[in-house]
């Protein structure tokens, strides 16, 4: 019987890799190129206020006043003789654009009207609108817009004084009396006409409040030659007239009977 044969004895398989079969090499990295600073932009100047209202444009007679916080009023409802357009020009300014203001400003930065344009200023229930702090800036342009010669501003604001007594009867809520806004209570004099406030215009709060005798020395202080105020409990309000010049005791009488209401 033949001797069976041996199967040969497996050989280990070998595998060659040719150059082709080599894994491909991996692609070099790409340097990443290096943050560029960012370029610092130059600040931007602040715009120089355009000029609307000027001190060498008007006409020869022309007599001027500054009606700062305007609102919605015409000419015909301001005191004394400013509501007589034949004899004076009244030049609207508002920081509220629904009044259509001819300026649109906070009372301080009045800096689109020129050094002594105006004969008068008129600011009615405005400058309890702003901080104490603000107070002498916007009196300072009411200054400076003026005529040096002849220049003077009426003022009238709520009297801490004469409110204080109405707070202190109670009747915090109670209406004291009827504006074109609506009833005012002692709480809308201290704070603010609330409903105007509630319906978003939070310019309308109130934020800082005067007596007769605190205004005067205010005004003063601020570089009026001269001021004088006048309570008017009846409808809770102060009223003074500030003067560029030093005004005489029968020129201070004659401002105050034109323009204070009758008490």
């Amino acid at each position: 019987m033949p001797a069976a044969r041996r199967k040969p004895a497996p050989q280990d398989e070998v595998h060659e890799q040719s150059v082709d079969d080599k894994a491909p090499a991996k692609p070099p990295k790409r340097k990443t190129p290096a943050k560029r600073a960012p370029r610092k932009r130059a600040a931007k100047k602040p715009a120089t206020p355009k000029i609307v209202l000027k001190a060498d444009d008007r006409a020869p007679d022309e007599r001027r006043v500054l009606h700062v916080g305007c609102g919605k009023k015409r000419q015909d409802g301001m005191p004394g003789a400013f509501a007589n357009p034949d004899a004076w020009r009244e030049v609207r300014l508002d920081i509220d654009e629904a009044c259509e203001p001819d300026i649109v400003a906070n009372l301080t930065d009045l800096s689109a009207v020129a050094d002594g344009a105006v004969d008068a200023v008129f600011s009615s229930h405005n400058i309890e609108h702003l901080f104490a702090h603000e107070v002498p800036t916007a009196l300072k342009e009411f200054i400076r817009v003026l005529d040096p010669e002849t220049g003077y501003a009426v003022i009238t604001c709520p009297d801490l004084q004469s409110l204080g007594e109405a707070l202190a009867s109670g009747g915090v809520n109670d209406a004291l009396y009827t504006s074109p806004a609506g009833p005012i209570a002692p709480l809308d004099i201290l704070y603010g006409h609330r409903a105007s406030v509630a319906r978003g215009s939070a310019f309308m709060a109130h934020k800082t409040g005067f007596t007769a005798q605190l205004l005067v020395d205010l005004m003063r202080a601020c570089g009026f030659a001269g001021a004088i105020a006048l309570r008017h409990p009846r409808t809770y309000a102060l009223w003074a007239v500030g003067f560029r010049w030093a005004a005489t005791k029968e020129e201070v009488a004659r401002y105050a009977a034109a323009f204070f209401p009758r008490t």
